[in-house]
């Protein structure tokens, strides 16, 4: 009897004390914790989870302030499941990565389409804004410039050439464009009335997100964010469309975030916008475009979609849109008063010729080792590593196309 106490006694001891022990092994979920799992779910796309997790903080606070950053992460939670919500169905047909700070020299478009080009300051005109970029319709008579706007931000300004090369303000009111950020990136499609730009403001999910606005008249509308897979919750700086070639392009450091590089996706844009449905099993790789070749069908030759349109022609007798300080954008060569200047750009036409040559060449490759043709990595490594190089020699022709034009800048 004696015995049979004892182990009864032992057997109780031991109910209470493994609940205990069990209490000390899971470690409580602190404000601090809960916040960190919030941010952590933000940046891996689970939203639903992560405002979850940031009602439990508000709890767990209890009357402590909460941290600074506690709203503006609750909108992004909540933006970012709206949209989830509608994640556009693209097809995306190539990935590169290219330097940050030239990756304008990367996108080759049709002359149709304009120019995209890095930053533009014209001589007793608007200065545009270091690291910005501007956009130049197709016959060079009007720029859309990044520049300083009255409430400390960035905004964007176009100007138009007049007959006698000079420029004057357009009128055209971007007031509404900048939700309280800096606005960046502007590309305008050829009906002369849909915009696309990128702005950091309220209604970012994360650093730069791209918009579309509208011309009305001189003003645009209210802009609207273009959501997934545009947009992520690093920064999406670019969205132009070729609609000659039928392609777009994208450029976004989300898979390096705050590096010195930027990935450039080529896709196909639709006529009409199709969303995958919100149960997709793998919708977050969608919306991340973590997957692109996935986008691809498999029975589609996309080699023509991937061919590089040539502009320059003939190196001789070359067309052309270079921006030049004085208010001037030359389209000849016959425009050039220095003849070093004149060498100069036959050189740059030519290197951009070569350069054109080499990203179309590196695209079809890219293509055929995606199609199983794996004898290519070798040629696709070696343009892979020629391409800054050739960039950096633009970038040098073109400093010393402006300085012998310019001798007295």
């Amino acid at each position: 009897m004696k015995t049979l106490k004892i182990f009864l006694l032992l057997t109780a001891v031991a109910a209470i004390a493994l609940p205990a022990q069990s209490r000390r092994q899971t470690p409580k979920e602190t404000p601090a914790e809960l916040l960190r799992q919030a941010r952590e779910a933000c940046s891996h796309y689970r939203f639903d989870k992560a405002i979850d997790l940031l009602d439990s903080y508000e709890s767990a606070l209890g009357k402590k302030s909460p941290a600074a950053d506690y709203d503006s992460l609750l909108t992004v939670a909540e933006r970012g499941r709206s949209m989830m919500e509608r994640v556009e169905k693209i097809v995306i047909i190539d990935s590169i990565e290219v330097s940050k700070n030239d990756f304008q020299q990367a996108i080759v478009l049709n002359a149709s389409s304009g120019k995209i080009e890095r930053g533009l300051s014209i001589a007793s005109g608007p200065k545009a804004v270091d690291n910005s970029t501007s956009y130049i319709v197709e016959d060079g008579s009007t720029v859309y410039m990044v520049t300083d706007g009255s409430d400390g931000h960035s905004t964007l300004t176009a100007i138009n050439q007049l007959a006698d090369d000079t420029w004057e303000d357009s009128g055209f009111n971007f007031s509404d464009l900048g939700e309280g950020g800096d606005v960046n990136f502007p590309f305008l499609m050829s009906d002369g009335v849909t915009l696309y730009f990128a702005n950091n403001g309220e209604n970012s999910i994360g650093g730069y997100d791209l918009f579309v606005s509208r011309r009305n008249g001189d003003s645009f509308l209210q802009p609207q964010n273009l959501g997934f897979p545009y947009n992520s919750t690093a920064n999406d700086y670019l969205l132009a469309i070729d609609e000659e070639a039928g392609t777009g392009w994208l450029v976004t450091d989300r898979n390096n975030p705050g590096g010195e590089t930027v990935t450039i996706y080529r896709f196909i844009p639709s006529d009409m916008r199709v969303n995958y449905p919100s149960d997709t099993p793998d919708l977050i790789d969608k919306a991340l475009a973590r997957n692109y070749k996935s986008t691809m069908d498999s029975s589609t030759d996309y080699s023509e979609k991937l061919r590089l349109p040539q502009n320059s022609g003939d190196a001789s007798t070359p067309s052309f849109s270079f921006a030049m300080p004085g208010h001037k954008i030359y389209h000849s060569l016959n425009d050039f008063k220095s003849r070093t200047a004149r060498s100069a750009m036959t050189h740059y036409l030519s290197a951009e010729i070569e350069y054109r040559k080499a990203c179309e060449n590196l695209a079809q490759l890219r293509a055929s080792y995606a199609s199983g043709n794996k004898s290519d990595g070798g040629r696709i490594a070696m343009l892979e590593q020629s391409l800054p190089g050739m960039r950096a020699e633009l970038a040098r022709l073109r400093n010393e196309i402006v300085r012998a034009e310019n001798p007295d800048l």
